[in-house]
């Protein structure tokens, strides 16, 4: 899409692409896929993050998502990510990103790994999700961050694009949590292609 290309030459870095894992080897872990700069531009039209702290994105890829945050709204961002093709994507982006723009330096933190062994910090307040894990390891995740705000009081807010009934049904069971806005995606007729923001009660 030209218009990915177009952003990513702006920030100074390449998140075009799929990167795929063994699905042999790692069942539960989907590929790496970018979301689209316009799915960011149509969410952030109509939503704005509403508490402080760090941006947390589970499955980050190559980065995308964490610089267009960081540069729009200078947020610290953290990126998880196990393919290791794709983590080495995303250093090599970060230090492009960081040449083009210093000043935010300090404000990344990368892991490779799991994203189920993700410690949550109580720093971590906003949390994406761009449906790449088997529902299982999403019920983790879910798990750690639920046990995260138990043990330190905080408002968050979990930013899931393209959910499936399954995930609706799953977070509609979690008491702590409420659908907060939902922002559907212009021009398309998937109804998948939506993104949904739940908050902490």
């Amino acid at each position: 899409m030209f218009y990915n290309k177009q952003q990513d030459k702006q920030l100074g870095i390449r998140t075009t692409g799929i990167n795929r894992l063994s699905p042999k080897e790692y069942p539960d872990n989907f590929q790496t896929e970018s979301t689209d700069y316009y799915v960011l531009d149509e969410l952030f039209k109509e939503y704005q993050f509403q508490t402080e702290g760090r941006f947390v994105d589970f499955g980050c890829g190559k980065g995308r998502v964490l610089f267009y945050v960081n540069y729009h709204f200078k947020r610290q961002v953290v990126g998880i990510e196990l393919n290791p093709t794709s983590y080495r994507q995303l250093e090599e982006n970060r230090q492009n990103y960081l040449n083009k723009y210093p000043h935010a330096q300090d404000m990344f933190t990368l892991y490779q790994g799991y994203a189920e062994g993700y410690a949550i910090d109580p720093l971590d307040t906003i949390f994406y999700f761009f449906n790449p894990f088997a529902l299982n390891i999403v019920k983790q995740i879910f798990n750690n961050i639920m046990y995260s705000i138990e043990t330190h009081p905080r408002s968050i807010e979990i930013i899931f694009y393209y959910p499936n009934y399954a995930l609706d049904n799953f977070i509609e069971q979690i008491p702590q949590l409420k659908l907060h806005a939902s922002v559907a995606i212009q021009g398309t007729h998937d109804k998948n292609d939506i993104i949904n923001i739940y908050k902490n009660i």
